[in-house]
Formats: C-alpha cells, sequence, structure tokens
C-alpha cells in the first residue's frame, strides 16, 4: 500500500515569496520550496475505525507549475522522518523506530508525485505520490 501525503497549499502559498525559481521552459517554471516553513502532511488508516494523521517536516523541495494551470505539475520533496509527529510520542518512536522507518539509518526520504488533483478550497491541492 503506497502512503497518500496531501501537503497544504497553505503550506506553500507562504514560501512563494520566499521561494527562488528557474525557468527552463517559457511554459514551466520551477520553484524551490521555503522548508523552514513548510511541511507535509499524511494519513493512514487504522483498524477501519480510526485515521491517524501526523505531520513530516520538509528537509527540501521543488515543484513545477506550468503556465495555464493553478495547480503544480510536479513535487520532489525531501522529508525528515526522524521529526515525524502524531502527537504521540510513543507511537512517533515506534514510527521511527525499526520495524518501520529506521529513521537512525534512514532519516530523510524522497516523495515525488505521481497525481497532484484540486481540493476542495481554492488555491489548495493534494498530492499523491510515492
Amino acid at each position: 500500500m503506497t502512503p497518500m501525503i496531501a501537503i497544504r497549499a497553505a503550506a506553500f502559498a507562504c514560501t512563494l515569496a520566499a521561494a527562488t525559481f528557474v525557468t527552463p521552459a517559457a511554459a514551466e517554471t520551477i520553484w524551490n520550496v521555503d522548508a523552514a516553513h513548510s511541511s507535509a502532511e499524511f494519513s493512514v488508516r487504522h483498524l477501519v475505525v480510526g485515521t491517524v494523521r501526523g505531520t513530516i517536516p520538509i528537509a527540501s523541495a521543488t515543484f513545477e507549475t506550468a503556465t495555464g494551470t493553478p495547480l503544480p505539475a510536479r513535487i520532489v520533496a525531501t522529508l525528515d522522518v526522524a521529526a515525524l509527529d502524531t502527537h504521540n510520542a510513543d507511537r512517533d518512536t515506534d514510527l521511527r523506530g525499526k520495524d518501520w522507518f529506521d529513521a537512525a539509518h534512514f532519516p530523510t526520504m524522497t516523495f515525488k508525485t505521481s497525481k497532484i488533483e484540486a481540493g476542495a478550497t481554492p488555491g489548495s491541492f493534494r498530492a499523491m505520490g510515492t
């Protein structure tokens, strides 16, 4: 099962003013995200009756935008797994341990989008990927 990570547009909206960009072609712009003001949110269904939610700080990220659409075309992010937070210290320690992320040996992971869709509110989006 591939984890779903939703990245809040508000996190990106705060960073656009401070982000740097390069233009490789007229139709695309690549943005470097201000990691200090960004995080990835995740949710995982637990035993059909509940949902565990949490955040993972973004160490670095870029996203591409294309002319004519408010949605990003592509996002690549390095996430700081060693600092993940589900608001439950015991669960966080377990998730960082050898049975799950093994953050002692793999403190970061790379997230790449496979699909981006519009969110429920203007300017928001949902990014799915691996």
